[in-house]
């Protein structure tokens, strides 16, 4: 009797386990312009799988990629098996300032409560805090290059 319990109770956590790691998860990035606070219309977004948090550029690969919306948002549907952490870029290469440094997030973190990157076009936060996080979102700040960015 206690065997078969303890062979339910087994299978039951393993169940539970293989399921919670295996599952496939919507995820959606806001793009927002950090001086202004306005939507990045049309933007390219990337989302890349990173095995391991620490070390951005280490040993990415390229999930999906979408233009952002109207509203500056992009949903992507990652299948599974789930990285440990995603890797997000916004703009075109040359054309576009990252305002989120280091733009790499835990994949629990975002399902759990989504995260809201740092914007260091806009040093007050007043920006910021006008974009809170939903679960499965995450919120980044970037800018249009201008001339006088590449003096």
């Amino acid at each position: 009797m206690i065997r078969s319990f303890s062979f339910f109770l087994a299978v039951l956590v393993a169940g539970g386990l293989i399921g919670a790691v295996s599952q496939a998860a919507d995820v959606t990035v806001r793009a927002i312009n950090g001086k202004t606070g306005h939507p990045l219309v049309g933007y390219p977004i990337e989302v890349y799988a990173k095995d391991r948090v620490l070390y951005p550029h280490e040993h990415i690969h390229l999930l999906a990629k979408a233009d952002a919306g109207s509203d500056g948002t992009a949903a992507f549907h990652l299948d599974q098996p789930l990285p440990e952490a995603l890797y997000i870029y916004i703009g075109k290469a040359g054309r576009t300032i990252g305002c989120t440094r280091n733009a790499l997030f835990s994949i629990d973190e975002v399902l759990r409560s989504g995260v809201v990157g740092n914007n260091r076009c806009d040093p007050e936060d007043k920006i910021k805090l006008r974009f809170p996080a939903k679960a499965g979102e995450v919120v980044l700040f970037a800018r249009k290059k201008t001339f006088l960015d590449s003096l």
